[in-house]
């Protein structure tokens, strides 16, 4: 009897976990580079940090597919993301973060290791659909990729307290 109860114990708290955990889906967008060109590693850095932290601290992630602009977009959010972030709300997704890259224009990717200038992270809320807060991280020049995927990994652990915040 007493076996029975720890185990129930334990289920229970297992579920009191669960319902800690949001859901959160990525996009990475990358501006500046031209659309010939491959796949960015810094890109990929990028997305692969932020689902690592925010999986690591318990979360429900999904990515969607990288996107390309030829600019910084105006608003918020990319017109093109919109059809992601619906999706997102659809699955069941609370939150939907954005990571905007910014590339020198014209920097080309032979080596498809060019870094970003600038980042954005940008935390939204799926239902309703409304920023909550903006991230600016600069570019860490002469790093190694270590290095950088470290503080990929430290940008995004700063977003963490905001999602409790909601």
């Amino acid at each position: 009897m007493a076996l029975k109860k720890i185990a129930v114990l334990f289920l229970l708290a297992g579920f009191g976990v669960c319902l800690e955990a949001a859901t959160v889906s990525f996009m990475v967008v990358e501006t500046g580079l031209s659309p010939e060109d491959g796949i960015n590693t810094c890109s990929s850095l990028w997305e692969n940090g932020l689902l690592d932290v925010f999986f690591d601290a318990g979360h429900i992630v999904s990515s969607a597919p990288m996107l390309r602009l030829k600019d910084k977009p105006g608003g918020e959010l990319p017109d093109e993301a919109k059809d992601d972030i619906a999706e997102a709300a659809e699955g069941g997704m609370d939150f939907f973060i954005v990571a905007i890259l910014e590339y020198h224009s014209g920097s080309g990717t032979e080596t498809g290791n060019t870094k970003p200038r600038q980042v954005s992270l940008r935390v939204f809320t799926t239902s309703p659909c409304r920023m909550l807060f903006e991230q600016q991280c600069t570019e860490k020049a002469n790093v190694s990729m270590d290095d950088e995927f470290a503080w990929v990994k430290q940008e995004a652990r700063r977003l963490l307290p905001r999602l409790n915040d909601a």
